[in-house]
């Protein structure tokens, strides 16, 4: 079963520019000064923890501020074509009948994960909406972008892949390690009263649910309820119940069974 351990997402390393010469030209890393766009640094600082990488904070320790950050060169290339807008109005710069095809797609989509933050938001109407003509834009659609999206852009996944050694790791054993870290995310774009049963059908929908090397990850469940009523067998995955989000308890389990009554 993967690890709820999701402590690569939020390491935060201060550095000292007059010491720590070598951090400072680390290879695949650049600097962002704190003089930048606020929209550039926030999507620097915020894109390089989502993805399971050290952010390094270059302080001055004498004036005791923050000089700028370092950050993995590939984020910092986005954050500079990376153009914020407003949630009233995020393509101001596009032309009336594309930012109108694109502000529907917005609205279609933060209608159905109400919490996705709006930098998300954005990148995942415009990936919609460049693939409209093939595919239309359905409730399925919108949610298999928004998962494509966390997997790539708020996981460690595409660094694991790129970096690992095939003799010892497999892909397979990185798409299972950050499940967890998925089910974190999805669950935070979510309504906040979803019901536990939703989650589970979209957690398996996705591939989702943790592995479990004694059962399969599968527990069967059926009998009597109270006044005898019958309710049918139903199987779910233990560890989705137990750790999505890192933050499950037990009291989940009751909330999923009362679901499929």
């Amino acid at each position: 079963m993967a690890s709820a351990d999701f402590s690569e997402y939020d390491e935060v390393i201060r550095v000292n520019p007059s010491q720590d010469y070598e951090i400072l030209k680390r290879d695949g890393y650049a600097f962002i000064s704190e003089q930048k766009p606020l929209a550039a640094r926030q999507y620097c600082r915020d894109m390089t923890l989502a993805r399971g990488r050290i952010l390094y904070q270059v302080w001055d320790q004498w004036t005791a501020q923050t000089l700028g950050y370092i950050v993995p060169e590939e984020i910092l290339s986005e954050a500079k074509a990376y153009r914020p807008g407003s949630a009233l109005n995020p393509w101001p710069e596009e032309p009336a009948h594309t930012r109108n095809l694109l502000q529907h797609v917005y609205e279609r989509l933060t209608i159905q994960f109400e919490r996705i933050p709006h930098t998300a938001a954005k990148s995942v109407a415009e990936e919609i909406h460049h693939a409209l003509r093939r595919r239309p834009m359905t409730k399925r659609a919108i949610e298999d972008a928004v998962v494509e999206h966390v997997r790539l852009r708020w996981t460690s996944y595409e660094f694991r892949v790129k970096n690992m050694v095939p003799s010892l790791q497999r892909e397979c054993e990185v798409v299972e390690m950050i499940k967890p870290r998925m089910r974190e995310v999805l669950r935070s774009w979510l309504p906040q009263y979803i019901s536990g049963e939703a989650l589970v059908e979209l957690w398996e929908r996705h591939g989702l649910l943790d592995a479990d090397a004694d059962t399969n990850g599968v527990v069967e469940i059926g009998g009597e309820v109270a006044g005898g009523e019958t309710f049918e067998d139903v199987a779910f995955r233990r560890p989705a119940l137990f750790y999505h989000g890192g933050l499950e308890t037990p009291a989940n389990l009751v909330t999923v069974l009362s679901a499929r009554l």
